[in-house]
């Protein structure tokens, strides 16, 4: 009898783990995140050259991410999310570039931007002679040489105007100095968030600070000519799903507008450090009654 029980409980054990290893699931390994690079050229549009030290903000919706160009003009970024990258451009003595990139699993893409020079015009006045008789002079026989060129009808004399291209120029001022919100803050919540940072005295007229916020949509700007900023309502919207966005802030010079009436205009100081903050919940603020904005930097896609 005792032998029989032995038994019974031996094949009640047996029966107990298979029981038990039936039932275990192997928890599933998630899938690696796809991932792809971009590598690519800062160059100047006029003259082809390299830009060096230029200050490169590539935003997804997976994180916000800088780098600079190096002696030879390039750059590289490994690791970023499949999908639509922003890439913003900015160097002192050019216009702002900005394209858009699709990036593609295990592949390189290309993310060549050419930035346009400003252009200074040197303006050499040539002045004008005091006038003479008023009596006509007598003609002559001797012939104009054939290497001159024809004059006008009504010649006049007026200052001449040169162009030339400035690629690295010497800016008399400073780099803004960031002062908050400070490098990786945290918002949660809706509210407005205002910016300040300290620079150089006494702007010219059409001299501006731009404070620069890429997103993966776009590049939000705003044209100061004092030492902070209160961004828009409608600045959570610009939030990609990383919940994290960077700022800079530069002086430019105002020299235009786009389409849409956006101001433009080249950058004529250093830029500053590139400051990050994250922003969560709230969730995303109130409704916003403006659409959100598109940078005029990028061509839209249908």
């Amino acid at each position: 009898m005792t032998n029989l029980k032995h038994y019974l409980n031996v094949i009640l054990l047996i029966a107990g783990l298979l029981l038990c290893s039936c039932q275990v699931t192997n928890t599933p390994t998630p899938a690696p995140a796809l991932t792809g690079g971009l590598a690519g050229v800062i160059s100047d549009a006029s003259t082809g050259q390299p830009i060096a030290n230029a200050q490169i903000t590539i935003a997804g919706q997976a994180g916000v991410f800088t780098i600079a160009s190096d002696a030879d003009g390039k750059y590289r970024a490994d690791a970023l999310a499949a999908g639509a990258h922003l890439v913003n451009v900015q160097a002192t003595g050019y216009y702002v570039g900005a394209i858009q990139v699709g990036i593609v699993a295990n592949v390189i893409s290309s993310g060549n931007v050419s930035l346009t020079p400003e252009t200074v015009a040197v303006v050499t006045v040539v002045a004008t002679p005091t006038p003479g008789p008023t009596t006509t002079p007598t003609p002559t026989d001797t012939p104009f040489p054939t290497d001159m060129p024809t004059p006008t009808a009504t010649p006049t004399v007026a200052p001449s105007v040169k162009s030339r291209s400035r690629p690295s120029p010497t800016s008399a001022y400073t780099a803004p100095r960031l002062i908050s919100p400070l490098d990786k803050s945290v918002f949660r919540g809706a509210q407005q968030i205002t910016f300040t940072w300290e620079g150089p005295c006494c702007l010219g007229a059409e001299e501006y600070y731009v404070i620069s916020i890429p997103h993966p949509r776009g590049v939000e700007e705003a044209w100061v000519k004092s030492t902070q900023w209160t961004a828009p309502d409608y600045l959570y919207l610009l939030v990609p799903e990383s919940r994290e966005l960077t700022w800079s802030v530069s002086i430019r010079r105002h020299t235009g507008e786009y389409s849409n009436g956006q101001w433009n205009g080249p950058i004529i100081s250093p830029i500053s450090q590139i400051w990050r903050f994250s922003w969560y919940g709230g969730e995303r603020g109130p409704v916003s009654p403006l659409a959100t904005p598109i940078s005029p930097l990028i061509t839209p896609t249908t």
